[in-house]
């Protein structure tokens, strides 16, 4: 390790006949070879087209594009998608190499994987001296978090820019959000495992927000709520959001340092303690600049956590039975692709743990039951612990 090089930090521990009788022999016979042929090119048709309508090798921009078309993005696509990628690169860093991240032109995705051809592997390019900027004085009161350009024009009003956000074509080298899925320490003719760590967390958060970091006012938008990725998209496992948030820090000291971690954080995600709930002053639209619309939202909020926590709304919940839980049906996620559910993530009676709670051991639900998905569960087991 370069003596330029920081300490490492730890990380702590996601569809499918008719019978004709000729006059004659003959008749039958000729019917009998057309439906045949006929039968036999639908097949053919069926088979193509249904090679045509699944995956496909893709392009990582490609497969951002169809990405963006799902109404909804859970933890368990994002992870199913970017593990494949981030092992990867695990194994290439192990070699000394890098991967060609940077740019994601290299990146292709396959059934939902992303990966890189094994061949495309490079070589680390190293500046340390620049790209390991200082780290922030402590002792001072004030740090400075964020940089802003105002402009104000007397016909288009103010505008406001967050300096570390650019266009992937400027020529500015100091650190910075570039757009294509640039990376700033590139620039300066850098590549490291720090590097491909910085890249794969864009990638990351492009697939968990469905922003598309082409553009720079959506880049703008989740630089601006990198620390809250929970407004872009309530459906993120915490483990998930604190992983994106420290892969993308800008500050090489304050990035992941160990990408094999991380992964083995994303894969047991459900077995690392997070807060369930969210402050409702973290909300979308909670901080309008209109009083009005961020008391609508807090209301909505608080009814929310009244009729669906406790489950008292009869016309959006049908209870079978007062005060059940059922524990599979809540250790299922919500996923577009269900050959990413792991097996051993459900509740069930082939499950080790299914035997641990008959024996009345102790059971961390937060493991199986998708607290994030499953807004119920907790006021429903809350009931369960005090009448039992």
């Amino acid at each position: 390790m370069s003596g330029d090089e920081h300490e490492d930090k730890p990380v702590s521990l996601s569809d499918f006949g008719r019978t004709d009788q000729g006059q004659n022999g003959n008749d039958v016979e000729n019917r009998d070879e057309q439906n045949n042929d006929t039968q036999n090119n639908d097949l053919q048709n069926y088979d193509t087209q249904n090679n045509d309508s699944g995956p496909k090798q893709t392009s990582l921009l490609a497969f951002l594009e169809t990405w963006r078309e799902a109404i909804s993005v859970g933890t368990e696509d994002v992870l199913a998608a970017i593990l494949p990628l981030m092992k990867q690169l695990v194994e290439l860093h192990a070699d000394g190499k890098v991967g060609p991240i940077v740019g994601g032109e290299n990146i292709l995705a396959d059934h939902g994987h992303l990966y890189f051809p094994a061949n495309q592997a490079l070589d680390m390019r190293l500046a340390y001296s620049k790209v390991n900027t200082k780290r922030a004085d402590t002792s001072k009161a004030i740090e400075v978090v964020e940089e802003l350009t105002i402009i104000s024009d007397d016909t288009t009003g103010i505008e406001i820019r967050d300096k570390t956000v650019r266009d992937f074509d400027d020529d500015n080298i100091e650190p910075g959000y570039l757009t294509h899925f640039g990376s700033w320490e590139d620039r300066v003719g850098h590549q490291d495992p720090l590097t491909d760590i910085f890249c794969v967390g864009m990638i990351c958060g492009a697939l968990a927000t469905n922003l598309d970091f082409r553009n720079r006012e959506q880049l703008q938008t989740f630089v601006t709520h990198r620390a809250s990725l929970h407004q872009l998209n309530n459906r993120l496992h915490p483990v998930l959001c604190r992983a994106i948030e420290r892969m993308t820090s800008l500050h090489r000291y304050d990035r992941v340092q160990d990408l094999g971690a991380m992964v083995m954080a994303l894969e047991n995600h459900r077995r690392i303690g997070a807060a369930v709930d969210l402050s409702l002053t973290d909300i979308a639209g909670f901080t309008s600049d209109e009083k009005q619309d961020s008391k609508s939202v807090l209301l909505k909020r608080l009814r929310a956590r009244l009729y669906d926590m406790t489950r008292r709304n009869r016309l959006i919940y049908h209870r079978r039975v007062a005060g059940e839980l059922n524990l599979t049906e809540a250790s299922v996620p919500l996923v577009m692709n269900i050959s990413s559910i792991r097996e051993d993530e459900l509740f069930t009676t082939v499950n080790p743990v299914f035997k641990k709670l008959l024996r009345g051991d102790e059971v961390k639900m937060g493991e199986f039951i998708r607290f994030e998905e499953m807004a119920f569960a907790p006021s429903v087991l809350a009931k369960i612990r005090t009448t039992a």
